[in-house]
């Protein structure tokens, strides 16, 4: 005969698991909707043009046409975020306008990757304490 472990025994093993996870740094993962909604989370950056508002990482590489002077691979369009390039590159095929554009910005970081392969790689307009 065999014996199905009681409620209170399967409850405190679930526990005792994510007390472990908790103390390893690890945790419990996140579902996708607290992904979308809490702003610890950034975004992921996957098209060229995208708008970005918010800390935003970049999941591939990313090679984007040529286009208008005014357009740019990646527009940053709010302060106080990181731009996390994840060692990845933004390329310009055959050769792009403007990589990374953000305008009268502050405290914009971005980081961990490459931009290449357009006139002006990244620019900082009317912008404060940024970082590359």
């Amino acid at each position: 005969m065999r014996t199905v472990p009681s409620r209170d025994a399967c409850e405190t093993f679930w526990l005792l698991a994510l007390v472990a996870l908790c103390l390893t740094g690890l945790g419990p993962l996140p579902t996708r909707a607290q992904e979308l909604n809490d702003p610890a989370f950034p975004v992921e950056i996957t098209e060229c043009g995208q708008v970005v508002v918010t800390d935003a990482i970049l999941v591939r590489d990313l090679v984007c046409e040529t286009r208008e002077f005014e357009w740019a691979a990646i527009e940053v369009s709010a302060s106080n975020i990181t731009i996390d390039l994840g060692g990845h590159a933004v390329l310009g095929h055959p050769v792009g306008s403007i990589g990374i554009r953000a305008e009268d910005v502050a405290e914009v970081t971005i980081k961990n990757g490459t931009v290449d392969g357009f006139l002006v790689g990244i620019t900082f307009a009317d912008s404060r304490e940024v970082a590359v």
